[in-house]
């Protein structure tokens, strides 16, 4: 009888202690200052038309180091996407938190993660996760091809400027934060969407190769800052479905 007195007090007594902390971290949030305010509006995020009056792929140099076709999107071999809408901004961990799909107990992990600043990019985000997120506005992950057509209409001017084509003029690493920024702060690309170059890797709805658990990722991440080659459009990388440890994937959602 001492012993089932002791399990019900204990189990009580966990139950308690996980309540505090789910009250704690929502009081947390409540608290959080995020800077811009169309990013405390979870229901209206800020949409951009990805629309160019070109029907064919900008002419881009290749990257700057071959390491295979299967690390290579190659637009010749692509359909050009039908005009959409990004969001202009990365998710941002506010957004995430908030968002209704995660449980109690990823919000915890994941506020762990986002420590810093509320208003930075996502990251330690599974693939479903993103997913998820992304049908809750009733849009989706960009495929490769959508997310190579918004961030490939850059100038060339600005690519070289920027370390991510031959030809650069300035020194590439006073060009990107060695760190995550703000979502509203990321560097500004083509067509005013923030982020695709430089802040965190963003997940797309296609996978990588035959590998049913990987999905490719696109635009390079804060830590790659000397490396900026590989921020290149057709540059690619492979994302583990279920890393939700990663401190530099984030995601953006298109409709």
């Amino acid at each position: 009888m001492l012993l089932i007195k002791n399990s019900a007090l204990a189990m009580f007594s966990l139950w308690a202690m996980a309540l505090y902390a789910s009250d704690s971290l929502d009081k947390e949030l409540e608290e959080a200052d995020v800077v811009e305010t169309d990013l405390r509006q979870i229901q209206a995020p800020t949409w951009v038309d990805i629309i160019s009056a070109k029907e064919q792929w900008p002419q881009l140099d290749m990257p700057l180091l071959s390491l295979g076709d299967r690390f290579i999107f190659d637009p010749f071999k692509a359909v050009i996407p039908h005009p959409f809408t990004m969001m202009k901004y990365e998710v941002s961990c506010y957004q995430m938190l908030h968002s209704g799909v995660l449980s109690s107990l990823r919000k915890q992990t994941l506020n762990a993660l986002c420590e810093f600043d509320m208003n930075e990019a996502v990251t330690g985000v599974s693939f479903n996760e993103a997913k998820q997120y992304c049908q809750s506005f009733k849009a989706r992950l960009p495929t490769e091809a959508q997310w190579v057509w918004a961030a490939s209409h850059a100038s060339k001017g600005w690519l070289q400027d920027h370390g991510i084509l031959k030809g650069a003029n300035k020194a590439v690493k006073d060009n990107f934060a060695a760190y995550k920024v703000p979502v509203n702060e990321a560097i500004s690309g083509p067509f005013g969407v923030q982020g695709l170059y430089g802040n965190v890797w963003e997940m797309t709805a296609d996978k990588w190769g035959s590998n049913n658990m990987q999905q490719i990722v696109k635009g390079g991440a804060f830590d790659l800052a000397e490396s900026a080659w590989l921020m290149h459009p057709y540059y690619r990388a492979a994302f583990n479905q279920e890393d939700i440890h990663n401190q530099n994937v984030g995601f953006r959602c298109i409709k």
